[in-house]
């Protein structure tokens, strides 16, 4: 079996176990980037056929200097959303249908028209936006530890995505300060963490213009309707079973999760 066919099933049979093993086989060649994606492209196919699902758009991780400290890369990744992992707020969900329950509040976009290739900013992306959405996202591995990763292999692990919740969709957000917006993070009604929306490549519409600049090296473009998640903007937090989860976005709303 070809390498690329090889890692994507590690990955697939990791995530449909929900198991851990120490690190990707040693006998498979080391990942880059291109590849990386490659093998990202036959997971998420697998998947998407396992669980009789579609996509409905894409993650962005790493968009912070403490998750791409945590995951040793020095800049963004990407990858895919799922129906069948998208819930609306509230949400009630099982912490075993996890390895672990890594929380991350982050601002997301719905996409109002097909972005054609270009080279966009904060500035010139803005016309794409439909609605914000404050949302989590949950992430999880399978692998030994954090140290284990780096930016391709946490790229072929579909960016180590586990779900997505999101908030109520906010069409009125044209004068929002990306930079200073706030958002705090309660778990059992207690703060745990805050942050701001320069904490995500010092704003949210930085990160959602580098994923419309980058897809269209993978032959890809952001289209009408689709979901971009753009990278926790705090501390991420793991939460256990029982707790109750909730991010505050301040005037963009809230979202809630209920962990058994």
């Amino acid at each position: 079996m070809e390498p690329v066919k090889r890692y994507a099933e590690f990955c697939f049979q990791l995530r449909q176990q929900n198991q851990a093993a120490d690190d990707f086989p040693a006998d498979l060649p080391i990942l880059d980037l291109k590849t990386a994606y490659a093998v990202q492209d036959a997971l998420v196919a697998k998947l998407a056929a396992a669980h009789q699902t579609h996509l409905v758009g894409y993650k962005i991780g790493c968009t912070s200097q403490g998750a791409q400290r945590l995951l040793n890369t020095s800049g963004p990744v990407f990858g895919r959303l799922f129906a069948r992992s998208s819930y609306n707020s509230p949400a009630a969900l099982s912490t075993a249908d996890f390895s672990m329950v890594v929380i991350e509040p982050e601002f997301a976009f719905e996409i109002k028209h097909d972005v054609p290739t270009g080279r966009y900013d904060a500035g010139s992306i803005r016309p794409f936006i439909a609605t914000v959405i404050p949302s989590i996202e949950i992430v999880h591995h399978h692998l030994g530890g954090w140290d284990r990763f780096d930016a391709p292999k946490t790229v072929a692990d579909n960016a180590i995505h586990a779900a997505w919740i999101g908030g109520q969709p906010i069409a009125e957000w044209d004068d929002v300060d990306w930079l200073t917006h706030e958002v705090n993070l309660f778990v059992n009604d207690q703060l745990v963490e805050s942050g701001r929306g320069e904490i995500v490549l010092g704003s949210p519409l930085n990160a959602l213009a580098w994923i419309a600049n980058t897809l269209p090296e993978y032959g890809r473009q952001l289209k009408t309707g689709e979901i971009v998640t753009t990278g926790v903007c705090m501390n991420v937090y793991t939460a256990q079973p029982g707790e109750t989860i909730r991010a505050d976005f301040g005037r963009l709303g809230q979202v809630i999760l209920k962990l058994s």
